[in-house]
């Protein structure tokens, strides 16, 4: 009944006279995959150590039950556990999909005993015990920096492996914008983003191992720019005190109210250009 002895025959036949004691062999067939429970005869009627030959002759049968063999699962990482599944021989068996790991992408499982890994979704268990092994994909990030206005600079991408997060530092601002000054990053190009990474944490700034939640993607992020201010200070050779006027780069400039000087008509402003004076007409000047 699909087993055999370990002569490899499957069958014993005896030549028995009828109402004969018969015993049953001292050795026990095997099968793989399958526990021998006993025998029994055509009736199914189980047969402890022997029985008695029935005229015209018998046929008695062993009896099989299917053995039950584990599949245990190496995650790789100590903190992350799949249980172990106890199947019957012969069955086939869907392993977990559903596998998560800080860090990672899970690709699926290999047997532990095949040195090409390849990946497979459901196994047929045989008659052992069997260990199959994660394969994972580490995670990175591609960070790609934006000028957003920039007039001048440009800058590479940096790839950002999960265990290379904390050893890899993020470059300095490498962009410019004429009349601006640079305050750091965001993850928005809109004007009122907020700050993600300022100017004085560059150098130090890393990301969290939660951001590693997929096997590759992108953090674009767009350079915060603030206007500069300048001074525009009044010299009035000994005329009235004109205060100074703070603008914005690219503002408009207003001439200041005439200055007087007793005894003096003013003629207009000159503007210092190292050692010399030029002429200054305040229209139109930014």
């Amino acid at each position: 009944n699909g087993g055999k002895f370990s002569d490899g025959s499957t069958v014993i036949t005896s030549l028995v006279e009828a109402d004969t004691q018969v015993v049953l062999p001292a050795e026990n067939p095997t099968r793989e995959g399958y526990n021998f429970l006993g025998y029994r005869d055509s009736e199914e009627q189980d047969i402890a150590d022997s029985f008695i030959m029935k005229q015209g002759g018998m046929i008695i049968v062993a009896e099989w039950e299917k053995c039950s063999y584990t599949i245990s699962f190496d995650t790789g990482d100590e903190d992350v556990t799949v249980d172990p599944i106890t199947s019957e021989f012969e069955s086939t068996v869907t392993l977990p999909s559903e596998v998560s790991r800080v860090g990672y992408t899970f690709k699926g499982w290999y047997l532990s005993t095949d040195d090409d890994k390849v990946i497979t979704a459901t196994h047929t268990l045989g008659s052992k015990n069997v260990e199959f092994v994660a394969s994972w994909a580490e995670n990175a990030i591609t960070v790609a920096f934006n000028g957003n206005g920039a007039d001048a600079g440009s800058m590479e991408n940096v790839v950002i492996k999960f265990t290379e997060r904390a050893a890899t530092v993020l470059p300095e601002c490498s962009f410019s914008k004429t009349g601006y000054s640079f305050q750091g990053w965001a993850l928005s190009n809109a004007s009122d983003a907020e700050i993600a990474i300022s100017k004085d944490d560059i150098a130090t700034f890393a990301f969290e191992a939660s951001d590693f939640d997929a096997e590759s993607k992108t953090v674009t992020y767009y350079a915060v720019w603030t206007v500069n201010k300048y001074s525009l200070s009044f010299d009035t050779d000994g005329g009235n005190t004109i205060a100074a006027v703070d603008y914005n780069y690219g503002a408009s400039l207003v001439a200041p109210q005439a200055p007087t000087k007793t005894g003096y008509t003013f003629k207009g402003w000159q503007l210092k250009s190292g050692e010399t004076y030029v002429d200054f007409d305040f229209t139109n000047k930014t």
